[in-house]
């Protein structure tokens, strides 16, 4: 049965001929150039380091064809059964591995980092007994340390052995002198950086600690021991003490990573690092980085239509905070960095559950809090004739060649490398300095002397602070922002009344509401005061100083600090309820529009343009007028997901852009501060309204499976849109692509139709008439389609499934596949894994697929 659209929809009028409304891709197009470090790299595990040349390159080659920028290889342990091909770490065989890699890798455009060890934690045989990491414990009254014998976690062979003292220098100096010793390679075989992963080392404690204390302090914490494990019932002076030993043993660890750095670039290399987890003041440690890395451990909650969370496939709860991740990307942009990385969808679901539609949303949710340069948690070495599913890690997601997204996972790569190429252009445009007040969070009470400033437990020491709370409505009422510490309020310097540090620039510091704050930090706020910065305080000023060491004198101090600030004309003290409008009122930029409509966004600007990322999280979706917070003479809107570009309806005196978003959809807004000299040459990028009552494509339905395995299932035709999985045995084990088709005709040219393709499990690609429209991964499932003439023509749509069917019937079927070292192989819970008893995933065009005529609205009338 042919559909007839015009029979159909009989209430719609003859259309009209589509005439400049061809979306751009010409050679002026305002994208970026597209580097290697704007697409997307991988977490690259290699288990046992058991990896050959031919096997290298074709893992290497898969990655590059699929769009990624690169690799962060990080050997593990390794495959029962592969042993004989296991290389040491670090063994002559190793080195010669590893100098392939990167040859290869730069054949193919790819870069390459590692992490200087194996696993993670830094450490390994040459860490000896004395080098190892130390904890404390209260031994009658008296502070007892000794080495806590930790070690390296998912060590590869060769690799295992004590985890080192992140305390102490001078012992990093002695293992990364035989590392680089060891790592015999060309120096143009030197990875792009050096990677450092988050903190898990279990140590608190180093031999040189109470003798630094004594320098920072002035007293032995030798005599207070009771104190620093929290007991005793003068809490105030428990706080002190901790707060004391806690900025030391932050000290000590920032010079651990400085001189990991140090050490990367003697060797023509960079430093990526993870701050969190540490003691340390993570927006330091991250700024010390050439290339700071935050991460996102399980998933967050999203409101798009068609979005599916699937809570049976989820950990229980989430540790996302986006504040987190602001943390890393505020570093850089203080300390002048331009790549903000991101360990990115770590376990987002079950194992073989993770779609590309749940990763979609992830990016973007990254992308607004400032991240620039995303990994993906992460890619598998697996032999190429390996039995499925090969190699595997034993935490999701399987982002691999395996895994049967992976036939789509190239129209998202794209996506991001488009969008990364825009968010590594210029410099962020944030208006305001948010404080951290760290030394609040050092002065809190407990039984443990130490403090880690985990992914796990950001509610503890930002989320749910006044800073978070206060970090929070910042960005829900639209005011971009950086979180800056008390080192960088040091570096700050004042240029016709803005803030400036490198090349950022900011109008306001905000101090949240804190107890605590150093006298020099107040000092130094008030020097910026008098240099005419604008300052305000969150209710009141702080009441006094952290920690015990000097009291008296620096709280003497302190207060002298107080009464002269509190004099300055640029220092405000506002209550939360009064410093939104103010700030508003007083030149900081409030995207008021954008955060009314739900809507989430970033900035960043050149001489000439500012770009905003924009996204829709929520269910509703957008069609109006947007007022701008930045002034511009023409402005264009661009599509990541496809390239095209064109000009934006505006009213440029009003500051305001016509903005056509849907749930889930995501753009890049470029704002031009002068109009371009062939400006008129740019197509306008139509503004959609719809015409009359969507169509049902209703009808007779080929679905042949074309790709995938374990085989194929045989075709069959329906009318009646559901799962594959309910026609045979084999479909329902299938993992890989079936290609639907329908005929179908209009009786009018060139008219417009938005193709809604309904339930869609997982991804589409669309043709029509053999000519392909465009590859869809997550929601919207729909499109506008190229302009149709009158007559009959043939859609298209291949849709390719999840392999969890397929892995679900070898856990059925008792095949023995989890033959990995260690941990082998958990589920989302940390479990043993077994899929044998999930229900049947649905796959293929659930529908309705729908067709929804279209109109161009004209502009110069629009309200």
């Amino acid at each position: 049965m042919r559909n007839r659209l015009s029979a159909v929809c009989q209430s719609l009028v003859c259309f009209f001929m589509l005439t400049n409304i061809v979306w751009s891709q010409s050679t002026s197009s305002p994208w970026p150039p597209i580097t290697r470090e704007c697409k997307p790299g991988v977490i690259w595990w290699i288990p046992g380091s058991a990896m050959t040349r031919p096997d290298t390159t074709y893992n290497l080659e898969r990655l590059a064809e699929a769009g990624f920028g690169g690799m962060s290889m990080v050997p593990i342990y390794g495959v029962h059964g592969a042993e004989d091909r296991f290389l040491d770490h670090l063994s002559p065989e190793w080195n010669d591995q590893f100098e392939f890699v990167v040859s290869e890798a730069e054949r193919l455009g790819l870069w390459v980092d590692l992490t200087p060890g194996t696993g993670w934690k830094i450490g390994g045989p040459a860490v000896t007994p004395e080098m190892g990491e130390q904890s404390v414990r209260l031994v009658d009254g008296k502070i007892v340390a000794r080495r806590n014998g930790s070690k390296v976690k998912r060590a590869a062979p060769g690799g295992a052995g004590l985890s080192i003292d992140p305390y102490d220098s001078e012992t990093l100096i002695r293992f990364l002198d035989e590392f680089g010793k060891r790592l015999h390679i060309s120096p143009t075989r030197m990875p792009r950086a050096f990677y450092h992963d988050s903190f898990e080392y279990t140590g608190n404690w180093t031999s040189s600690l109470p003798e630094k204390f004594q320098q920072q302090h002035g007293y032995d914490i030798l005599q207070h021991a009771e104190a620093l494990f929290g007991e005793g019932n003068d809490r105030e002076h428990v706080a002190r003490i901790q707060a004391d030993y806690r900025a030391t043993l932050a000290d000590l660890h920032y010079e651990f990573v400085s001189t990991l750095k140090e050490w990367a670039h003697s060797h023509d290399s960079q430093l990526r690092e993870q701050a969190h987890g540490s003691p340390g003041n993570v927006l330091d440690l991250y700024a010390l980085a050439d290339i700071p890395e935050t991460e996102v451990f399980g998933a967050n909650h999203f409101q798009i239509r068609g979005f599916r969370r699937e809570e049976a496939f989820v950990r229980p709860g989430s540790d996302h905070s986006p504040l987190v991740n602001r943390m890393a990307s505020s570093a850089a942009h203080l300390s002048g960095g331009k790549l903000v990385s991101s360990e990115s969808f770590t376990w987002l679901r079950e194992h073989f559950n993770v779609t590309l539609a749940d990763i979609k949303p992830e990016v973007d949710s990254l992308f607004v809090t400032g991240v620039n340069h995303l990994f993906y948690h992460g890619n598998c070495y697996s032999p190429q004739n390996d039995t499925w599913p090969g190699w595997l890690f034993y935490a999701s997601t399987e982002v691999n060649w395996r895994n049967a997204f992976w036939r789509d996972i190239s129209t998202l790569n794209a996506y991001i490398a488009r969008s990364q190429s825009v968010l590594q252009t210029g410099q962020a445009d944030n208006d305001v300095l948010l404080y951290w007040p760290v030394h609040d969070v050092y002065m809190q009470p407990g039984r443990s002397p130490h403090q880690f400033f985990k992914v796990h437990n950001h509610q503890e020491w930002l989320t749910d602070t006044p800073c978070g709370a206060l970090a929070t409505q910042f960005a829900e009422a639209g005011i971009a922002f950086d979180f800056v510490s008390d080192r960088f309020l040091e570096k700050l310097q004042i240029h016709d009344g803005q803030l400036r540090i490198g090349d950022a620039a900011y109008k306001v510091i905000v101090v949240p509401n804190c107890q605590y704050m150093p006298p020099s930090t107040l000092q130094q706020l008030l020097s910026l005061a008098e240099q005419g910065a604008t300052i305000v305080f969150c209710g009141e000023l702080p009441s006094d100083v952290p920690g015990l060491g000097n009291l008296q004198q620096r709280r003497d101090e302190f207060n002298r600090l107080k009464d002269r600030i509190s004099d300055q004309p640029g220092v405000f003290m506002l209550s939360t309820k009064q410093l939104l409008p103010w700030l508003n009122d007083h030149g900081a930029a409030v995207e008021t529009d954008l955060v009314a409509n739900h809507l989430q966004f970033i900035r960043r600007a050149t001489d000439q343009r500012v770009y905003y990322f924009i996204t829709n999280p929520s269910a509703q979706d957008v069609d109006g007028w947007i007022r701008m917070s930045r002034p511009f003479a023409s402005v264009k809107r661009l599509d990541p997901l496809t390239g095209k570009h064109g000009r934006l309806a505006m009213r440029s005196d009003e500051h305001s852009i016509y903005l056509q978003l849907t749930s889930g959809e995501s753009c890049i807004v470029c704002l031009e501060q002068a109009t371009a000299k062939f400006e008129n040459n740019v197509p306008t990028w139509p503004i959609w309204k719809y015409v009359g009552e969507p169509c049902s494509l209703d009808g007779d339905w080929e679905v042949e499976f074309v790709e995938g395995a374990p085989e194929l299932p045989a075709a069959y035709r329906t009318t009646s849109l559901e799962s594959w999985t309910t026609h045979s045995d084999t479909a329902a084990t299938f993992a890989g692509t079936a290609k639907y088709r329908i005929s179908f005709s209009v009786d009018r040219d060139q008219a417009v139709w938005r193709l809604d393709l309904g339930d869609v499990r997982e991804t589409a690609r669309i043709s029509i008439d053999g000519n392909f429209v465009q590859t869809l991964v997550a929601n919207p499932f729909a499109c506008t389609l190229p302009a149709i003439n009158h007559g009959e023509h043939l859609l298209e749509i291949e849709v390719t499934n999840l392999s969890s069917n397929r892995i679900r019937d070898l856990d059925r079927q008792k095949v023995d596949w989890k033959k990995f070292y260690d941990i082998n192989y958990v589920n989302v819970n940390y479990k043993p894994f077994d899929a044998s008893t999930w229900a049947v995933r649905p796959s293929g065009l659930l529908g309705p697929v729908t067709f929804q005529l279209l109109e161009q609205k004209d502009m110069t009338s629009a309200d």
